[in-house]
């Protein structure tokens, strides 16, 4: 049974719109946090963007599992 797809025939469609978003990250998080480097003073503040990235995913993934729990 899909939970996040309309139907079985929009699984194809989901996933790969679940792959593109993830791919997102790996195009701009280096690229931002590159300009947390150079803005804030070197490579030591980018700890608080990787903290802050870590816990902004954590957050989505409690969401997606509130949400699959609630259609299932």
């Amino acid at each position: 049974m899909p939970v996040h797809a309309r139907t079985l025939g929009h699984i194809g469609t989901t996933n790969g719109m679940v792959m593109q978003g993830a791919q997102i990250g790996q195009l701009a998080g280096p690229i931002l946090l590159a300009w947390l480097a150079s803005r804030f003073g070197g490579w030591e503040a980018t700890l608080w963007g990787m903290l802050s990235f870590a816990l902004l995913c954590a957050a989505c993934g409690l969401a997606v599992g509130r949400i699959e729990r609630s259609r299932t």
